[in-house]
């Protein structure tokens, strides 16, 4: 399960990149990350305009989490949604729904 490889490097202090191994970096995008201080979550963008990804259009398949309470609680939920994910097939949609319940 994606959500379980982010909750233990979180739970152990560690801000997180995570990234599908389908996807190239054409530039590190480490410092840039890392200098956003006002958000605890980046993602990248979807590009799909579906109802099952919306509204916000985030890709699970590379985003960046900032290590802190509201994340790490958010990272302990997807991991109590671990049927759901399994039911719906889709990482990505339980992701953006506890997104919004947050």
């Amino acid at each position: 399960l994606k959500v379980t490889s982010v909750y233990v490097a979180l739970y152990a202090g560690f801000d997180v990149i995570f990234q599908d191994a389908d996807l190239v970096w054409i530039k590190d995008p480490t410092d840039f990350l890392h200098e956003q201080k006002n958000y605890d979550m980046i993602f990248m963008d979807d590009g799909a305009r579906t109802m099952r990804f919306g509204p916000l259009f985030t890709n699970t398949g590379f985003y960046y989490i900032r290590n802190c309470e509201k994340t790490l609680y958010l990272q302990e939920k997807l991991i109590r949604s671990a049927g759901e994910i399994d039911f719906t097939a889709s990482h990505q949609a339980t992701f953006i729904k506890n997104l919004f319940e947050n």
